[in-house]
């Protein structure tokens, strides 16, 4: 497992503004469990909202009024005798708190509460901020379309909170034991590999700029056109002058693969193959200018993969990035990676 405390650290860079005032006390509490973390994210992320500027949309409404507004239904209000009661079938459009983000947030915080691993004070809590969502409705939070989301100007605010509900939903899934509700461990490496992917690429992002950190598509080095071939999409990307670093992320609860048989271990297969292949296609002309790395969270195994090799004219590094370590030597193992991929001649933004 991570530390809690790193978890935090990987959150505050992957969706930014958890450095903001409202968290930025959480760098100095500590929490027991990740369910708590995620519960006091929560609890200061909405009662903001709430204080300020809670989300709301427009939603259409159909209902018999004596104070008549928007369309008047004249058929709708014939077929129900609407007017025997001096009143009329209308259909307007009504800005409501009863928004899908809302709902997302209201169907997570309910969700929390079933966790017997949060203390009391944090249910208490939880329950004051539903009291104030009580227009907001219940959905189904396995029906949630995350990826039709859209963020505007209006709504941005939201995006970290939308985002750790994601988390909870998706990876504190819930499980039926013996007729009691109970959160898996933290433990969804698909989950957790999007944020390590996060983290890492926002870091370059905010303390070495130059280096342009994005997740790159790659061409591949054809002249046919093969339309079945896959994308290519690097985790990834660093420039520096006329220099790349591919940097493909990977968190696995075990990182390396085990042969029974000769009782040994290796790096995945796939793992190498994926790297290789990017490599290869980006460095069109082979001027060995293009490296390639295989960055590895480090969660709770003896073993750290790390070497470098030099395959066909271009370096490939796999190393390991240890989230059990105290965040100011995960800060510093990045901070090599990109002072040795520019021979340190960029300095670091603080």
């Amino acid at each position: 497992m991570i530390k809690i405390k790193n978890i935090y650290w990987m959150l505050s860079y992957a969706f930014h503004n958890l450095n903001t005032k409202t968290f930025k006390k959480l760098e100095t509490e500590e929490f027991e469990n990740i369910y708590e973390l995620f519960a006091e994210i929560l609890i200061k992320g909405v009662n903001k909202q709430l204080k300020r500027n809670i989300n709301r949309e427009y939603k259409l409404k159909i209902e018999e009024l004596s104070n008549l507004k928007g369309k008047i239904l004249i058929s709708d209000s014939i077929k129900s005798n609407t007017m025997i009661r001096h009143k009329m079938t209308c259909e307007y459009d009504e800005f409501s708190v009863n928004s899908y983000m809302n709902q997302i947030v209201k169907i997570t915080l309910i969700q929390l509460l079933k966790s017997e691993k949060l203390d009391k004070t944090y249910m208490i809590r939880i329950k004051r901020i539903l009291d104030c969502l009580n227009e907001v409705e219940v959905i189904n939070y396995l029906l949630i379309d995350w990826k039709n989301i859209r963020y505007d100007r209006n709504n941005v605010t939201y995006k970290m909170i939308i985002n750790v509900c994601y988390l909870v939903l998706n990876g504190l899934i819930l499980t039926q034991e013996d007729g009691k509700k109970e959160f898996m461990t933290f433990v969804d490496d698909q989950k957790m590999a999007k944020l390590f992917e996060n983290f890492v690429k926002e870091y370059y992002r905010k303390h070495f700029p130059e280096l342009e950190a994005v997740s790159a598509h790659i061409d591949w080095n054809t002249n046919d056109d093969f339309i079945l071939l896959p994308d290519m999409k690097t985790d990834v990307t660093l420039k520096y002058k006329d220099r790349v670093l591919i940097i493909d992320t990977k968190y696995y609860s075990n990182s390396l693969q085990k042969n029974k048989l000769f009782d040994t271990q290796k790096i995945r297969n796939n793992n190498m193959y994926q790297i290789f292949t990017y490599v290869k296609n980006f460095d069109k002309d082979k001027t060995g200018k293009v490296e390639g790395m295989i960055l590895y969270a480090k969660t709770n195994e003896t073993i750290a993969p790390n070497q470098v090799n030099n395959i066909g004219g271009n370096k490939f590094t796999i190393t390991t990035l240890d989230l059990n370590d105290d965040f100011e030597n995960i800060m510093n193992k990045l901070d090599s990676v990109a002072y040795g991929f520019t021979n340190g001649e960029l300095k670091k933004t603080m």
